[in-house]
């Protein structure tokens, strides 16, 4: 299940994780959307678990409290973990 929050941005939650893997080479993640510093580019079919959304951006948890955002057209999402 899902829960959103309308305000100036909208929130939403989910009471799972959500998993994706990456569907282009050379994928641009960035520390904030869209204009965020660039960090190393992944490859193709690299596995990403979801923890956010931005408008036509996700956010992807990295390792402990670390995330980065890529854009949602360089993604796939999966049903359950690759």
């Amino acid at each position: 299940a899902t829960h959103s929050v309308a305000s100036k941005a909208t929130v939403t939650l989910w009471d799972h994780a959500r998993f994706g893997v990456l569907t282009a080479d050379r994928v641009v993640m960035r520390t904030s959307p869209p204009e965020g510093s660039r960090l190393t580019p992944q490859r193709r079919g690299t596995p990403v678990v979801l923890t956010g959304k931005k408008g036509d951006w996700w956010r992807i948890r990295l390792s402990g409290e670390q995330t980065a955002w890529l854009p949602a057209d360089k993604l796939q999402l999966l049903d359950q973990p690759p």
